[in-house]
This record gives C-alpha cells, structure tokens and sequence, in this order.
C-alpha cells in the first residue's frame, strides 16, 4: 500500500476494540489534511498479523518519509519506529506463549487442582517444565530439519509427546 502523494503514512497498530485507534486517525486527518495518510489495519491478534505490520512498517521507512507509528513511549530517541514494530511482534510471542500454557498444555477452563499455596507454586512449576521440555523438542527438530522454531506448532508437537507417552515402550528412557 503506498502512501498517496508526499504524505506521510500513519500506522496505529490496536489489538483492543480499534474505536481508539480509528478517532485517533480522524483527528490527525482533520488536523494535518493531506499531509498524512491513515493505513488501516486488522485488529493484530495473531503472532502473524504483528509480523505483517512490522514488515509493512520497515517497507515504509524504506520508501521516503518514514511512517508515523503510535505507542505510549514518551522519548522518541528511545526506540526507532523499526524497533517498535519487531518489538510489538515480539510481544506476541509473549501472548502465545501464555495461550499455550493455558489453553492447549493444561486445557481450557481447568483450574489447578492444589489447595495449598506451596503446591499450587509446584503445579505451576510443573507446568512450565512440561512446556519447556515441548519447547526444546520443538527446537531441536527445528533446528534438525532447517526451520524457524517458530513456525512449528506447538499443539502438534504437544499431541505427539501426549501419544508417545501414552505408549511407553516406543520412548526409550
């Protein structure tokens, strides 16, 4: 998407409601007219989507005036808007993260099952090793068939170890 004319792109990036974003941009629009130009984008709700945007956002920066990206940051010098948009993908690697602990490893809507608090902190404790044990598998084969970590998904690799523990001989100990 290219900027019309000389103006300047502007990039909010929301992964809440949007209705921020959108009178945000009606403003802007209203106070500075053709000189900027709003790039709506989808709701970033996936890790994919924020990768999208910061590539949108680094192929801009490489075509003229730099886009105006929109964050809470209050000194400009402390992160370039490049850096911005790797960092808010980042973040949603974050997210994920948690979405896998909670909803596929231990499953939607199950509490923990301890009633003290020194055996709840163990059942946590559990939960991360069993989801970093996964997590090094998973990058193990990564690295041993050429892919991005990243891109394999961890539903799948938790179904297989799930199979193959149920089935104790074909794991070796």
């Amino acid at each position: 998407m290219e900027p019309a004319g000389s103006a300047r792109p502007v990039v909010i990036v929301s992964d809440h409601t949007g209705l921020t974003a959108e009178s945000l941009a009606r403003s802007l629009m209203a106070h500075f007219g053709d000189t900027v130009t709003y790039l709506p984008r989808p709701f970033v709700t996936t890790l994919a989507l924020a990768q999208d945007v910061a590539e949108e956002i680094r192929q801009l920066a490489t075509r003229g005036a730099p886009p105006l990206v929109f964050t809470t940051l209050t000194d400009p010098d402390e992160i370039s808007a490049v850096d911005l948009a790797a960092a808010y993908a980042e973040r949603w690697e974050v997210e994920l993260t948690f979405d896998e602990l909670k909803t596929h490893q231990r499953g939607p809507r199950t509490v923990l099952r301890s009633k003290s608090p020194d055996l709840v902190l163990q059942e946590i404790w559990g939960h991360l090793c069993c989801h970093y044990a996964i997590r090094c598998l998973m990058a193990e084969a990564a690295t041993h068939s050429g892919h991005d970590p990243d891109r394999i998904s961890f539903v799948a690799a938790l179904r297989i170890t799930r199979q193959t523990l149920a089935h104790p001989g074909a794991f070796p100990p």
